[in-house]
């Protein structure tokens, strides 16, 4: 076969072997057909809410600074954190959705670093990235990152 017949017969071949390719079905239409029988519906658990109402908390002890923990009945939650340095008040929301527990924070609370806050026994919990309590919030290096809920409720 001479160079010109060669140049031609390859690129002919190649198309015809693209075009075969192209013409087959995509893996997704090559899964089989997917049963008539209706699926069940996955739905998660209720997640048992700790109390109803508004809760203040702290973490640092300090004064001018507080959190707030908003649950409504239908599970919305809400965090809160409260500042104020000298004439100056700030405000700011670390989580506003359903509850969890843990309740996942993007950013810590103030100054202070965590991943989570964990509801328990009447106590709330500063966690850490590897979902362990959180130490070092109350000016000793080893004491736990825990605070007492209490009840506001009643004075608003």
């Amino acid at each position: 076969m001479n160079k010109f017949k060669l140049m031609t017969v390859i690129p002919l071949v190649a198309a015809g072997f693209m075009a075969s390719c192209v013409s087959e079905k995509s893996p997704e239409s090559q899964q089989s057909p997917k049963s008539s029988q209706p699926q069940q519906s996955q739905k998660s658990p209720e997640v048992k809410l700790p109390f109803i109402g508004k809760r203040q908390f702290g973490f640092s002890g300090g004064n001018g600074i507080t959190n707030f923990i908003i649950i409504q009945e239908d599970g919305t939650t809400t965090i809160k954190h409260y500042e104020k340095m000298f004439d100056t008040e700030n405000w700011s929301n670390l989580y506003k959705g359903k509850f969890s527990n843990p309740i996942p924070l993007d950013h810590g609370i103030g100054w202070l670093e965590g991943s989570g806050l964990l509801l328990k026994d009447g106590k709330i919990y500063l966690l850490a990235e590897d979902g362990k309590i959180e130490k070092g919030c109350m000016m000793d290096d080893e004491a736990p990152c825990v605070s007492e809920l209490y009840d506001i409720n009643d004075l608003e």
